[in-house]
């Protein structure tokens, strides 16, 4: 059973987005702010291939 019974079993991330885009749009930019602003790290310090 999903955590959010109005998604399908197989739900991913994009399917959240699609259910709930309000909830999207405050997200994304805490996402940006959070993986790409200043930080003792470079971009290749954090990888991971």
């Amino acid at each position: 059973m999903p955590y959010l019974s109005s998604l399908p079993e197989d739900a991913t991330l994009v399917d959240v987005f699609k259910a709930y885009p309000a909830t999207t749009k405050a997200l994304l930019p805490y996402h940006e702010a959070l993986m790409r602003g200043d930080s003792p790290l470079s971009v290749a310090d954090c990888s991971t291939s």
